[in-house]
């Protein structure tokens, strides 16, 4: 064979592979920023997908070397599979709820640029551009393997492991490279070889192991958030009636299995029809989110509030006893009184009225607690409203049901 045909054929042979790489890189990226666009609140994913475009790019410059000038080929096609990297920073950092800001990368990026160029056009060296390019890109990917390391919702434990160990074995095949170019470069990226083709499957491997795992993550965690939308009353963040109830279930198990003891409040707002018929319901809307949070600062760590109804509330008190449980509602009542509700201008006085039923391992029922709480609320009212009345230490003979109704303004 004529050594010139051999060359031409393992340089096409080398472009081929590139060119399978772009095809790869650019559909993934394609179908990220699409996923990115179509589902609300996956922006990491848009980002990440951004980057892989960059790196489809920086492919597309390199497989033109030869026909297009060096400066293409060599050093914007560098800075390109480069900042990409930033690109894949910036998403697990979104994915994280973090800054996106990036001095250091950025510094890094525009060093790097400033070197390919030097080696390329000033003093041409192949090997000193791959060890610098293959060196500063393990750097970024170690550093977000380390990223990668924090603190993470427990639900994405799983994906959040299989792509940090993607990261550092990316880290790990660029140094090899590194090393191996040091000792033994090729004469340029177009030459053929085991050593180039085996890196240019690893690349096709990693970059689908690691789109792989950016898409796991981000389903784990749009299932987790979907999972806690689904708890979750939406006005105002709390606990809706199901998820209260199954929290309720799960205590009572617990205090019945310890002989320990818990405690219930039910919490009604006084007049509430009437400031929806004077004021709107907007303004009732915005009356139940700041009770919501009035509420919410007042509780204990252990303890659990939910939006049991309309203008309804539950709090659940594990180890209280109904004079704690009392003097909580309490604290509650005179919250709410004093916080008011500001309102176009109009300050909106809100009072609430509540009852508290207490539980032990020789009392009521589950359904007779709730029943006691829902009587001390009734007679809260019948008494003239904004206050706590503690039920009965004898439950009503008549026990209403987890799903029965309840008091109302």
């Amino acid at each position: 064979m004529d050594p010139k045909q051999g060359i031409i054929r393992a340089s096409m042979d080398t472009r081929t592979l590139l060119l399978a790489l772009l095809a790869e890189i650019s559909l993934l990226g394609a179908l990220a920023i699409y996923f990115g666009v179509r589902q609300r609140g996956t922006l990491a994913v848009s980002t990440w997908g951004a980057g892989l475009i960059m790196v489809a790019a920086g492919i597309g410059a390199i497989s033109l070397r030869g026909y297009v000038p060096d400066l293409i080929s060599i050093t914007v096609a560098n800075t390109l599979t480069m900042g990409a990297n930033l690109f894949f920073y910036r998403a697990l950092r979104i994915f994280k709820g973090k800054s996106v800001d990036d001095p250091l990368g950025v510094g890094a990026l525009v060093a790097t640029t400033v070197l390919i160029y030097l080696f390329s056009a000033v003093i041409p060296n192949f090997a000193a551009r791959v060890v610098i390019v293959s060196c500063i890109s393990a750097l970024f990917f170690a550093r977000n393997a380390i990223e990668l390391a924090g603190p993470m919702p427990p639900e994405v434990r799983v994906s959040q492991q299989f792509m940090r160990w993607t990261y550092w074995l990316v880290t790990g095949v660029l140094l090899v490279r590194m090393v191996a170019n040091i000792y033994s470069p090729p004469s340029d990226m177009m030459s053929a070889g085991a050593g180039q083709s085996t890196y240019f499957l690893a690349v096709l491997l990693m970059v689908t192991a690691g789109s792989f795992g950016m898409f796991w993550m981000e389903i784990q965690y749009l299932h987790v958030e979907l999972t806690r939308q689904a708890a979750r009353d939406s006005l105002t963040g709390m606990l809706n009636r199901r998820s209260f109830l199954a929290d309720f279930e799960r205590e009572l198990a617990r205090v019945r299995r310890g002989g320990s003891n818990m405690s219930v409040a039910m919490f009604d707002l006084d007049h509430f029809k009437r400031l929806n018929d004077l004021h709107g319901h907007p303004a009732g809307d915005e009356v139940l989110r700041s009770v919501a949070a009035s509420m919410q600062a007042c509780i204990r760590l252990p303890d659990v509030l939910g939006r049991y109804g309309g203008e309804e509330f539950a709090l659940l008190m594990p180890n209280t006893d109904a004079d704690m449980a009392l003097r909580v509602a309490e604290r509650i009542r005179l919250a709410v009184q004093m916080n008011g509700v500001e309102w176009k201008g109009e300050r909106l006085t809100v009072t609430l009225s509540g009852g508290v039923a207490a539980y032990s391992v020789s009392g009521v029922t589950a359904d007779g607690l709730i029943a006691s709480a829902d009587a001390a609320l009734y007679e809260a009212k019948h008494a003239g409203r904004n206050r706590i009345v503690k039920a009965a230490p004898s439950p009503p003979v008549q026990a209403v049901a987890l799903n029965g109704t309840h008091a109302t303004s």
